[in-house]
């Protein structure tokens, strides 16, 4: 297949408070799509508690569409799209790790989400409902029509029928699906629901790497004009939803709520530097527009922030901290650098308020679940116990991409020791 043949799906999150009405329903005045072609999905995937499968670049997805009495099952193989590999040599990759990519049950599309592409090769079967019951059932299922490629995946020792005997059923996880056209493009707009909160993600289609472009570049212009178009956290519906699911166990409810009370530590890693070669290198073009969003955000939430906020003397962290908070409410703290870091974040905020912190990478006193990833300005919130007695770790954040969920209204507030 050339790459004037190759299916792009060009997608976008929006921002779900904006978006979605107070029933979690689109609104489909904003981004003008027609209601009424509208259908609800219901969705599960299979993986471990550890996501293995995820990790791999597999997904496992069971779709059923309201109505129907077919689950559509679907393995798919996702490798990223970087400037250091193109289409050409993502395809000869695959090759090399066992797909026909002349195989007539294989499809082949481009992911471009955001300003992320990855290709995407995936094999569907249709499956009665009757069949699909107990968690059972579906490892069956999925080992029956597993094709080739990934019958010959290997995680360490364990091959994939035994991977697959420890996977669980996640979901379900409900969608709605809205589809219309907007200024001569068409488009689809999917809202997911997990645990009490939902995303949006809006796309359209395109074939060609040119008519992408155009298409891409047209969809973000007219969400810019209608500014609905926020900073893109770099997530997937898939991860997020795993995510969700998978950490059924933490609290569940908004995080601004939370901050808006006071009396954390809120640890911030630097947004995204240049490089990460040199020891004292600037922050990218990214990482500046992701510091700036972060402080529009705070100052819109209306987070109480304890003045200054404490930085790391490190160039990337005191940037992140000067274009959030502004260099005249930043000071430089050597100790976010040193042995001495945990006594920092024992310490207790002024009442009301929250204590920030803009440092790196840190391990919390082996706190974070191993599974947790802490990306660039991702925030550790804290729980300080006072001089001496330590803190808890509560929850690893990444706000800008909290921010683009809408949280029901029904949701518990959490109360945190």
């Amino acid at each position: 297949m050339s790459q004037s043949e190759i299916q792009y799906e060009i997608k976008f999150f929006l921002d779900g408070n904006q978006v979605l009405t107070d029933e979690h329903e689109l609104r489909v005045d904003l981004v003008h799509l027609d209601q009424a072609a509208h259908q609800q999905l219901d969705i599960r995937f299979l993986d471990t508690s550890a996501l293995d499968l995820q990790r791999a670049g597999w997904i496992l997805r069971g779709r059923l569409k309201q109505g129907k009495d077919q689950w559509e099952i679907t393995y798919k193989k996702r490798i990223g799209l970087i400037e250091s590999k193109n289409i050409e040599q993502a395809m000869k990759e695959m090759e090399e790790s066992g797909f026909d990519l002349n195989d007539p049950s294989l499809s082949m599309e481009v992911d471009w989400s955001g300003e992320h592409q990855s290709l995407n090769l995936s094999y569907e079967v249709k499956v009665n409902v009757s069949a699909l019951h107990h968690p059972d059932d579906w490892k069956a299922v999925f080992l029956k029509h597993a094709p080739e490629p990934l019958r010959r995946e290997q995680w360490g020792e364990l091959n994939f029928t035994t991977m697959l005997s420890q996977t669980s059923v996640f979901g379900p996880i409900t969608a709605h699906k809205y589809k219309g056209e907007w200024s001569g493009i068409q488009e689809s707009a999917e809202v997911w629901n997990v645990a009490g909160s939902s995303i949006v993600e809006i796309t359209t289609e395109a074939t060609g790497s040119v008519a992408a472009q155009s298409s891409h570049d047209l969809m973000k212009r007219l969400l810019q004009q209608q500014d609905l178009l926020p900073l893109q956290p770099g997530m997937s519906k898939t991860g997020w939803a795993l995510n969700k699911l998978l950490h059924a166990e933490d609290f569940v409810t908004d995080p601004f709520l939370l901050l808006r009370r006071g009396g954390y530590n809120l640890y911030f890693r630097h947004a995204q530097p240049e490089n990460t070669h040199d020891n004292d290198v600037m922050l990218s073009t990214l990482g500046r527009e992701q510091a700036w969003r972060l402080g529009e955000l705070l100052a819109a939430r209306k987070i109480p922030i304890q003045l200054p906020v404490s930085a790391s003397p490190i160039m990337r962290a005191r940037q992140t901290a000067e274009i959030v908070f502004s260099q005249q409410n930043v000071k430089i703290e050597p100790l976010l650098v040193q042995r001495e870091l945990d006594q920092l974040l024992e310490t207790t905020p002024e009442v009301g308020v929250n204590q920030i912190f803009v440092a790196h990478h840190h391990n919390f006193n082996n706190q974070l679940k191993p599974n947790k990833k802490f990306d660039y300005l991702n925030m550790v919130l804290l729980k300080p116990l006072g001089a001496g007695k330590g803190y808890n770790v509560v929850k690893v954040l990444n706000l800008l991409q909290e921010a683009l969920i809408k949280y029901g209204s029904t949701v518990s507030e959490a109360t945190i020791g």
